[in-house]
């Protein structure tokens, strides 16, 4: 985990999924470090390592047990939230499904994104989680709140 510029905590857990990483300039990379390369900490000032991912360079793109996945709780139907960003790199959207779905139908949703007229697709996604670790805040109000 990286936050700030800092380097906070590494886990084996690293080595599964995908990582969000955010460089100087607010510069967006999306990494599968099992399938693709391990990404050069030091170069982020944020990253985040979680779910499967969703759409590389714009296409669907699962598979979740070359990235370590096996529970059938995550590889099944579920509450979702996904986190990716179109290829012009210059947005950042973090969507959270309310009605359970699979895998994917998330991936299927966040790649449709890119066919809306003011481009709201995803080049590179990603799954975080969903259920009762999703909550949603803005400016103190509490809108949906973790647990429910």
């Amino acid at each position: 985990m990286v936050a700030a510029g800092k380097f906070l905590k590494y886990s084996r857990w690293e080595n599964y999924g995908t990582t969000l990483g955010i460089k100087a300039g607010n510069q967006l990379e999306m990494v599968t470090a099992r399938i693709e390369y391990q990404p050069d900490w030091s170069q982020n000032w944020f990253s985040l390592t979680c779910g499967q991912r969703l759409v590389k360079q714009g296409k669907v793109w699962l598979s979740p047990l070359s990235e370590g996945f096996k529970d059938s709780h995550v590889l099944g139907v579920g509450s979702r939230t996904a986190i990716g960003f179109p290829a012009s790199r210059d947005k950042l959207f973090l969507v959270t499904f309310l009605d359970s779905l699979s895998l994917e139908a998330e991936a299927k949703v966040m790649q449709a994104m890119a066919s809306r007229p003011a481009s709201y697709g995803c080049f590179e996604a990603m799954n975080l989680d969903g259920g009762a670790s999703v909550g949603l805040a803005h400016q103190e109000e509490i809108f949906i709140a973790a647990g429910t």
